[in-house]
């Protein structure tokens, strides 16, 4: 009997906080929102990110988001993961424009391109460029 309690308690408490589909995707649209209000350097500092292994990817995450007025208190990974990855794509439309290149933007996260060892950019005009991360520098130098 308190094993059936307890479970019935655990249950309805999940119920609490489980949310739904318009919920959630609220909080992705907030979310995007959001990282495109951040300054050109919230972005970069998310491009750093991208290129590091995930254990230091999370670290590196963690650090940029305690820079982040309002992004501090996201607790929710309905959140988090939007406002990541647009902050990231943002990174790379950024570190191009500063390197005097035409980009609109990014749709996709780049992918690694094993041949080139570099980052395959494409961006939403058109216009496509390759990206390699020194991860001893810790900077990103356009290839192409």
């Amino acid at each position: 009997m308190k094993k059936s309690l307890l479970l019935l308690s655990i249950t309805a408490l999940s119920a609490c906080t489980t949310l739904g589909e318009v919920e959630k995707e609220a909080l992705r649209d907030r979310a995007i929102a959001d990282a495109k209000k951040q300054p050109k350097e919230v972005h970069l500092a998310y491009l750093q990110c991208y290129g590091l292994s995930d254990s230091d990817k999370k670290s590196c995450r963690r650090s940029a988001k305690h820079t982040i007025e309002g992004r501090k208190s996201a607790v929710t990974w309905d959140y988090i993961l939007p406002f990541d990855y647009e902050a990231e794509r943002l990174g790379f439309k950024a570190f191009l424009q500063d390197q005097g290149k035409k980009c609109a933007g990014v749709n996709e996260g780049p992918k690694y391109n094993t041949d080139s060892n570099a980052y395959d950019v494409i961006c939403t005009d058109g216009n496509q460029y390759q990206m390699r991360f020194d991860g001893s520098a810790s900077t990103w130098e356009l290839v192409k």
